[in-house]
């Protein structure tokens, strides 16, 4: 499910990136998804409107595994980083994957978080608007301000709105039913 959700908003997405000079891959490594996006070198104009399409792809990825019952965590961040496939080898590296990692994987909720050291380059220009400001539940610590980006849930009737029984729905989706750890982040993605 997460393959075909992953394929199915990259091809809606390629024709856009054929048209406009964006370097955006994605790298499947086990459970979880590594979106890369290279702005190196662009002005201005050109790095605004590449971390605008990063932040609707991602938000559009993740509102889609979502309708499919995989609720994700994730992060963003920026700065330099290597992530390439060649010859059947993957290789990625980099402070922010790794910054990436830590923070996605200490929310106690379904949702992507913005590195707060990378805020002013993952939020550049129009981007920020794909993001809101929420008190974060984090594992094992207190909750904290963190931009979030938001769900891109269009086209909705009742039956397929966003409540919390349709939460609850993606959350036991794929048999794997809600246990203590995961009911905490359900509640949390409800609130």
């Amino acid at each position: 499910a997460m393959l075909q959700a992953l394929d199915e908003i990259e091809g809606g997405y390629k024709s856009i990136t054929d048209k406009r000079p964006f370097d955006l891959e994605t790298f499947v490594i086990s459970d979880s998804i590594l979106v890369a996006l290279s702005t190196g070198g662009q002005s201005n104009e050109g790095k605004g409107r590449g971390t605008l399409f990063f932040a609707v792809f991602c938000a559009e990825l993740m509102t889609h595994l979502f309708q499919k019952g995989l609720p994700t965590r994730g992060a963003i961040a920026s700065g330099d980083f290597i992530a390439r496939s060649k010859n059947n080898r993957v290789t990625l590296a980099g402070q922010p994957i790794v910054d990436a990692h830590e923070l996605a994987s200490s929310l106690e909720l379904a949702g992507c978080a913005i590195v707060p050291s990378s805020e002013a380059e993952a939020l550049f220009g129009s981007a920020r608007e794909f993001a809101q400001l929420y008190q974060t539940p984090i594992k094992n610590s207190p909750a904290c301000e963190l931009h979030l980006l938001r769900y891109c849930f269009r086209n909705f009737d009742e039956e397929n709105s966003i409540s919390r029984k349709k939460i609850i729905e993606c959350f036991e989706a794929h048999k794997k039913g809600l246990n203590p750890n995961s009911l905490g982040k359900l509640n949390n993605t409800i609130h």
